[in-house]
Parts: structure tokens; C-alpha cells; sequence
């Protein structure tokens, strides 16, 4: 099984994401488009890993995505070799042994999803 490895991240310039192929310069992080030649420079903070899997409406799943399962909502991680995430009682879950996972946002444009009451 092939799995395509790819990033995402928030463009410094802009604040939009960008996907691709993840580049580092020296201190500089950046984004370079498929079938493209420039790089987007990126806020490393917001860098993301594209998982290889697919919420149940299509989307891609990346680290730092928040994600609604039966369980409740989570954040995804990469923890311990694989993709993931951890209740508060410190189990750790492979996000690809659940189905119904739904994309809500993410960390960076919607932290206030991970608040519980």
C-alpha cells in the first residue's frame, strides 16, 4: 500500500494554507505545490502531516486536525509512530481503527473546539 506523504501549513504572507511537499532552509520552513517551483513559506508552528487517511465526507485528516467521533472530539497528533489521539485518562487511539470520523477544524483556527464545559 502506497501512502502519500504530504504537509500543510499556514503561509506567513497570508495566513492560507498550502499543501505539499514540506521544505526547510536554514531557519526557514516552507510549502512547495504539487507541479509547482516556488515555495510558500510557512509558520512552523502550523506544520501538519497528511495522515494517508479520509474523514467519513472525503477530507483529508492532517496532524492538528479536530476530529468528532463517538468517543467525543479530539485533536490528531502524531504519537509514538502513528497517527492519533489521547483521552484524558492517557489511552492512546490509532485514529484509523475508528470509522465516523468527522473533520471539525483544527488547532490552529479553531482551538476553542477542544474546550469541554
Amino acid at each position: 500500500m502506497n501512502r502519500e506523504i504530504k504537509f500543510r501549513g499556514k503561509q506567513i504572507d497570508n495566513s492560507e494554507w498550502v499543501y505539499g511537499l514540506l521544505l526547510y532552509f536554514g531557519d526557514e520552513y516552507g510549502i512547495q505545490k504539487a507541479h509547482g517551483c516556488k515555495m510558500h513559506e510557512i509558520v512552523p508552528d502550523t506544520i501538519g502531516q497528511f495522515t494517508g487517511l479520509h474523514d467519513k465526507n472525503g477530507k483529508e485528516i492532517y496532524e492538528g486536525d479536530i476530529v468528532k467521533l463517538a468517543e467525543g472530539v479530539f485533536a490528531i497528533r502524531f504519537i509514538r509512530g502513528c497517527f492519533g489521539f489521547r483521552k484524558a485518562s492517557g489511552q492512546r487511539y490509532d485514529v484509523g481503527s475508528f470509522n465516523n470520523v468527522e473533520i471539525l477544524g483544527n488547532i490552529h483556527d479553531n482551538p476553542e473546539l477542544l474546550k469541554t464545559e
